[in-house]
């Protein structure tokens, strides 16, 4: 089963998707899932690290304690709000 993405095309793009669809005998889908495809194994190849992390939650976690003013980790202090500190 696929999965349905929409695409807003300007109609220069769109004229030249089916201009190079009807020059292939290819439907224009085909070949955007195929430009999908190079594009992302490209990103992949170029950079390794552009992959999910194994971690989905580590940049998460990197971000907590940069807020200025904040409590270092709000899992620590839960109720924590910027009233409380005056």
């Amino acid at each position: 089963m696929m999965s349905q993405l929409t695409l807003d095309l300007n109609p220069d793009q769109m004229r030249r998707l089916m201009d190079l669809a009807a020059a292939e005998s290819r439907t224009p889908e085909d070949l955007g899932r195929e430009a999908l495809d190079r594009f992302l194994q490209a990103r992949q190849d170029d950079d390794p690290n552009a992959r999910l992390p194994q971690d989905r939650h580590a940049a998460l976690r990197a971000m907590i304690g940069l807020a200025k003013g904040g409590p270092a980790d709000s899992s620590v202090r839960h109720d924590w709000r910027p009233e409380d500190e005056q």
